[in-house]
């Protein structure tokens, strides 16, 4: 697989159309090569703060950014503007998990997850679930 997705406009935005497991290639990819990028899932609520909101309007439109989508209203969008429909929507809750499989599989030591957030112990529970499941990431 090459190391492009596949990108198209959507309402301004440049968006990925690519599938879930294209993204997460992506991601990993870029990642051992050090190019710093920031994902951004986006759904019809995004949408309309993108069109209401000039931060986060300037945020998105950053050439540096991957969005992705995540949200089956953006499908149904594209499909009734007659846009280039993406292959399939990515939820961030299957590519966080795919990304940690792909790297407990490649026995990775050198990537690393840094977890923001949460209260209390709840970054170290986190952990620690993540460890059990993925013990080689």
């Amino acid at each position: 697989m090459t190391n492009d997705l596949l990108i198209e406009d959507f309402l301004g935005l440049q968006v990925s159309c690519s599938t879930l497991e294209e993204i997460s290639e992506y991601i990993l990819i870029n990642t051992k090569l050090n190019r710093r990028n920031k994902y951004f899932a986006i759904n019809p609520d995004c949408i309309l703060k993108y069109f209401n909101d000039p931060d986060y309007r300037r945020i998105l439109k950053r050439n540096d950014n991957i969005i992705y989508i995540d949200g089956m209203g953006i499908i149904y969008a594209q499909m009734y503007l007659k846009l280039p429909v993406a292959k399939e929507r990515v939820a961030t809750t299957d590519l966080f998990p795919s990304l940690l499989k792909s790297i407990d599989n490649t026995n990775s030591n050198s990537l690393k997850i840094y977890l923001l957030g949460g209260k209390d112990d709840t970054a170290q529970r986190v952990i620690n679930n993540l460890s059990k499941k993925y013990p080689n990431s």
